[in-house]
């Protein structure tokens, strides 16, 4: 019995890094092909995405384990992005105490999100499910930018498309295969993977709010959807079947992007004069 829990255990740890691992090191693949070999310091914001995706890799490694570690690392995470991401706007737009205050509150919905993601992983029920919520999610990001124009932010983020798509596919078939739908440790898109999915898509959304045409409301109706993954903790909501909440969350969370898109669609003029 030994012998096979331990052999179960190095199969689930090897599914786990195989699917961090190929998530991380496909969206630097991604990077090379659009940016070039990154330099450092880095010349612009965005090419800081380069190397907090390997330190994201890095963290997955002990993700999902209990412990000082992942809080310590999201909060690093949270208070290094925005002051990294955004250092032009604290050196030239932003003063002392301004700068404070946006750093603050983005380093609190930073970390916020990162738990949201993170939580996310426990409390769908389906993976294909979750898989297919961030699929839309980020192929919506890709929409945003594209409609405002915002064409190599579109690159970067039609990169992470084709993962979360594979994700999704990979977890319908492990979840057909499977006797039930039930996460089962078959599911394709283990607790390790949140924070390269976090790292990244929190990098899309800050440098598209900040430096892109695309609407900030709708940058911020992007951030917020992870954050309906929490109504799983709702006392009310926790009575209920899997499948209603899976339904809930799925439609309040296609509810944010659709809005995310209309605002982006008014705002870019494309059916008419710009109201802002």
């Amino acid at each position: 019995m030994t012998t096979i829990y331990s052999r179960n255990e190095k199969k689930k740890a090897y599914r786990i890094q195989l699917a961090c691992g190929g998530f991380g090191i496909g969206y630097i693949i991604g990077y090379y092909f659009i940016e070039g070999i990154p330099t450092f310091p880095p010349l612009e914001s965005i090419h800081w995405i380069f190397y907090f995706t390997i330190l994201a890799m890095f963290s997955s490694t002990y993700w999902h384990l209990s412990g000082w570690r992942p809080v310590i690392s999201k909060i690093l995470y949270a208070i290094l992005i925005p002051r990294l991401f955004l250092d032009s706007y604290f050196l030239h737009n932003w003063g002392q105490i301004e700068g404070f205050l946006w750093w603050g509150c983005l380093a609190i919905g930073i970390f916020l999100l990162c738990n949201s993601i993170q939580y996310s992983y426990s409390v769908v029920g389906s993976g294909n499910t979750r898989s297919f919520i961030f699929f839309n999610l980020s192929w919506m990001t890709a929409v945003i930018y594209l409609i405002s124009g915002s064409l190599r932010l579109f690159q970067h983020t039609m990169v992470l498309v084709p993962l979360f798509a594979t994700t999704w596919i990979l977890g319908y078939i492990a979840m057909r295969g499977s006797k039930s739908n039930s996460k089962t440790d078959e599911d394709i898109l283990p607790v390790n993977i949140a924070p390269v999915a976090s790292i990244l898509l929190i990098s899309m959304w800050l440098i598209g709010g900040f430096y892109t045409e695309a609407p900030f409301v709708s940058m911020v109706l992007l951030a917020f959807s992870p954050l309906l993954f929490q109504l799983g903790r709702i006392p009310s909501i926790q009575k209920m079947s899997t499948k209603k909440v899976e339904l809930i969350q799925l439609g309040l969370t296609t509810l944010c992007f659709c809005i995310a898109i209309i605002v982006a669609v008014l705002q870019s003029g494309l059916f008419g004069e710009n109201p802002y």
